[in-house]
């Protein structure tokens, strides 16, 4: 579902984020809901993304490219 036009949604955020480090367009999905006032405390998500790394190393998302 998407947000409405005028709502950022964490979804985008995390997007905007990963285009800022990959410079790649990446879809986000997420695996989980919330009903209408409630609050999750820990939400999974995924993405693939085609990486040039060295074998046995991990791609970390710098937390500064997230808002607190």
């Amino acid at each position: 579902m998407a947000a409405p036009a005028n709502v950022t949604s964490v979804q985008q955020v995390i997007e905007e984020a990963l285009f800022a480090t990959t410079r790649k367009e990446t879809l986000v999905f997420g695996a989980g809901r919330t009903d209408t006032g409630v609050h999750a405390k820990q939400m999974i998500a995924h993405f693939d993304a085609e990486l040039d790394m060295k074998e046995g190393k991990t791609a970390c998302l710098p937390i500064e490219q997230l808002p607190s």
